[in-house]
């Protein structure tokens, strides 16, 4: 444990009501400690859902524009960009809020009480199961409806499914149920592995927090 962070954690306890003990200062700087991991952790998961969330949306938008035939391509664009823009835009704007965030000694309950409920909404979001089953059959719809287009070179939808036949479509509702069965799960794993288990830590964080000071 570093001396400066016990003196400078020791002299701004003569600023509260009541000097806080050794015991008191040791268990606050503890805290801090599991605290900025936890934090830490959660911002690297967030830098990384942007960087690699971004790469593929610009990787599939390239793609779109270079196999898919106008006007296809634009309503390809417009539906890709609606089922990536709107996770993206959770994850930018939920790790806006925090990227700057450094838990001290001074603001520490203030902090984690603003951190926490920052990505609480953001948690919430992420465990609505509504949105993983519209959004991922959805993009799995997507991806092959692009790939008829692309595979038959046919520009028209209707002649797309005329051109079908019944094994073909049994083809695609076992592939979406297939799909859709390992990614929704997936995605679940997923997220309490990056970002809810490091939330709930927070939350423990502060719960210690307060019971430490309200001692």
């Amino acid at each position: 444990m570093d001396f400066n962070e016990i003196k400078n954690t020791w002299k701004n306890s003569f600023y509260e009501k009541e000097r806080l003990t050794s015991d008191q200062i040791e268990a606050m700087l503890k805290i801090k400690s599991k605290s900025n991991t936890a934090l830490s952790k959660i911002k690297s998961s967030f830098k990384f859902e942007l960087i690699t969330g971004g790469g593929m949306y610009l990787f599939i938008i390239s793609g779109i524009f270079v196999l898919v035939n106008t006007p296809q391509s634009i309503i390809f664009f417009v539906i890709v960009s609606l089922l990536m823009g709107i996770p993206l835009f959770f994850y930018y704007r939920t790790y806006k809020k925090i990227r700057h965030t450094i838990y001290t000694e001074n603001t520490l309950k203030q902090s984690l009480q603003r951190t926490t409920k920052d990505i609480e909404k953001f948690v919430m979001v992420g465990k609505n199961n509504s949105l993983k089953y519209m959004l991922i059959p959805m993009a799995i719809i997507t991806g092959m409806f692009m790939g008829l287009f692309i595979g038959t070179g046919e520009n028209n939808i209707i002649e797309i499914f005329n051109s079908l036949k019944t094994r073909s479509i049994i083809k695609m509702i076992v592939l979406l149920v297939i799909f859709g069965g390992i990614m929704i799960p997936f995605s679940k794993y997923w997220f309490k592995k990056k970002f809810k288990q490091h939330y709930i830590e927070l939350k423990k964080c502060l719960k210690e927090l307060e019971e430490e000071t309200n001692n």
